[in-house]
């Protein structure tokens, strides 16, 4: 599944991995890349083509998807 993102609106800050794990987007792109962490861990970066599924090579935590708005 890939996502086509409207480039005038802020980007999605919640995504879930494969595993379900939530990931946090932590601010907008920079250069094709985007600063993330998992709650409780480091933050990484992560490039934009991965989190919306359209590597060229998938990523070792994807295929990823958003997270459903509300709380848990």
């Amino acid at each position: 599944m890939t996502y086509t993102i409207d480039p005038t609106q802020p980007f999605p800050k919640r995504w879930l991995d494969a595993n379900g794990e939530p990931i946090l987007v932590m601010g907008e792109p920079v250069e094709g890349y985007l600063l993330a962490r998992r709650p409780g861990c480091a933050p990484f970066a992560i490039s934009v083509k991965d989190i919306l599924n359209s590597g060229r090579h998938p990523h070792r935590f994807g295929p990823f998807t958003l997270a459903r708005k509300g709380r848990r």
